[in-house]
């Protein structure tokens, strides 16, 4: 039997937590019959942004990841509201957690964020010609704003000396590239 052809069946699913996130526990029979647990977190789709500045500056944030328990430096990002098209969305979080508007948004990838643990899917946005507006954080948001040569920060992370999420790893070499295609 083909692997597109294996059947895998939903026995019993619940909810374990249901709040910005949701935690589902599913029971499934596996198509060699036998039964198995799956957990994992359903989250709405997202957008991550890459802005850079007209002088090659990355613009960053830098904020407290509490599951980390630390301070990280990222790219901004966003959940999308119910319906929002994802360039749409990309362009608000910016402004929101950045101050900046973009007048040029170009799709650099979209992806499955942990496909074994996490329904999330994400857009990721290069912004380019920025023009500084205010930031509009959220009251659950605190966060700084910070410039960074953009080769500097592919380097960073590249020698492990800059950790931070996936997103902003993939969205920064993917922009670094398209930015620079004979590097």
């Amino acid at each position: 039997m083909r692997l597109e052809e294996m059947e895998w069946k939903t026995l019993q699913s619940q909810y374990l937590y249901e709040g910005r996130m949701k935690l589902r526990s599913d029971r499934v029979e596996l198509p060699n019959k036998k039964l198995w647990n799956y957990v994992y977190l359903e989250q709405k789709p997202a957008v991550g942004i890459i802005p850079v500045t007209n002088d090659g500056k990355l613009v960053m944030v830098r904020q407290y990841r509490y599951a980390l328990r630390r301070f990280t430096w990222e790219t901004p990002a966003g959940g999308m509201e119910e319906g929002e098209d994802p360039r749409e969305c990309a362009a608000r979080e910016l402004e929101e957690e950045t101050g900046y508007r973009t007048g040029r948004l170009t799709r650099l990838i979209s992806f499955n964020n942990a496909s074994g643990s996490t329904t999330l899917f994400m857009h990721l946005f290069l912004a380019e010609d920025l023009v500084q507006t205010q930031q509009r954080l959220d009251e659950s948001e605190f966060i700084q704003v910070g410039l960074f040569d953009l080769a500097e920060v592919v380097d960073k992370l590249e020698s492990g000396e800059l950790q931070t999420d996936a997103a902003t790893s993939l969205g920064v070499l993917l922009a670094f590239r398209r930015l620079n295609p004979t590097k």
